[in-house]
């Protein structure tokens, strides 16, 4: 306990070594401790009063070993999260999520395995849920998805929460500045239609992979066989209806100035520079989230999110 973590391991690593005729049992709350031990592992699922103890063994998982040790005495629901400790996703779903261990990982592909390899655990005391952006998937990848607990959200990515209507007004009223919504909607629209032709290419590139990740090519025993097998599976690739598909969508989107819509299809970090053009400000982003936890004005982002994540047991 009062050793400096940098010699720990070291002076543990010696002990072991000058004493191997011996078992060693460390009972720790130190997970780096923990993790870095080469040791059987086990954690204690519950306790009763006064000697009755569950203790259940740790067996290999895709999750890191320091990251599962801390989650495994969880009582909140798990929420696994791209990005990391203090990032602005983070700190978002710390807001709206308060029930749940918020949990950053390093990819949208971790969130995904993470989520599914810790509800394979059995007798944990809580249940993991994923979140991920929208990027480009479809509504058949985002409801797979939804079977192993991964959900998205309405809008495309997370800084699009600060783009809902209602959080633009509340933040304007809030800091008393004048507020014509659509004028705002009306820019961002706007700048959709300059990035089309770069939103409609990144979607049509998303869904290519999408199917190279989820097909496979026939095996061929001749030369020729693997050819026409290739051909056979680049060909359900139609590229130019992806574009015109999309281009299409995305241009009565425009027309009709479907502003909630979108923003549900619009993949651009860089737009809340629009609103801090419009109120002629800084960092709106973090304002607005600022805002948020000062007013707790969030239901109209709660909306957004799918019902499972505010009902799940």
């Amino acid at each position: 306990m009062y050793l400096h973590k940098t010699i720990v391991d070291k002076l543990w690593n010696k002990l072991e070594l000058e004493r191997q005729d011996c078992t060693f049992l460390y009972l720790t709350h130190d997970l780096q401790f923990a993790a870095n031990r080469d040791a059987r592992k086990a954690w204690i699922r519950s306790f009763e009063y006064p000697s009755k103890w569950t203790i259940d063994n740790i067996e290999g998982n895709e999750i890191p070993e320091e990251l599962l040790l801390k989650l495994l005495g969880s009582r909140k629901k798990i929420l696994f999260c791209e990005g990391k400790r203090n990032s602005l996703d983070s700190k978002i779903f710390e807001l709206l999520f308060e029930n749940y261990t918020i949990t950053p990982v390093e990819t949208c592909k971790d969130v995904i395995n993470f989520t599914k390899s810790f509800n394979k655990i059995p007798n944990t005391v809580a249940k993991a849920y994923g979140i991920i952006d929208h990027d480009f998937r479809s509504k058949e990848q985002l409801a797979k998805l939804e079977e192993q607990n991964v959900f998205s959200y309405d809008v495309a990515e997370v800084e699009n929460l600060f783009l809902l209507p209602d959080i633009i007004i509340g933040f304007a009223k809030y800091k008393n500045e004048e507020c014509d919504i659509d004028e705002i909607k009306t820019r961002i629209l706007n700048q959709f239609e300059k990035d089309k032709q770069a939103q409609v290419s990144q979607f049509v590139s998303s869904a290519i992979n999408a199917y190279f990740k989820s097909s496979h090519i026939s095996v061929g025993n001749k030369k020729e066989e693997v050819e026409q097998n290739f051909q056979k599976f680049i060909s359900e690739v139609d590229i130019n209806k992806l574009f015109n598909e999309r281009e299409s969508c995305i241009n009565g989107v425009i027309a009709n100035k479907e502003y909630e819509r979108a923003i549900m299809l619009y993949n651009n970090k860089g737009l809340h520079t629009v609103i801090e053009k419009y109120f002629n400000m800084g960092d709106y982003r973090h304002k607005a989230l600022d805002y948020l936890r000062r007013t707790k004005e969030i239901e109209p982002i709660k909306r957004v999110f799918p019902d499972q994540l505010w009902n799940g047991d």
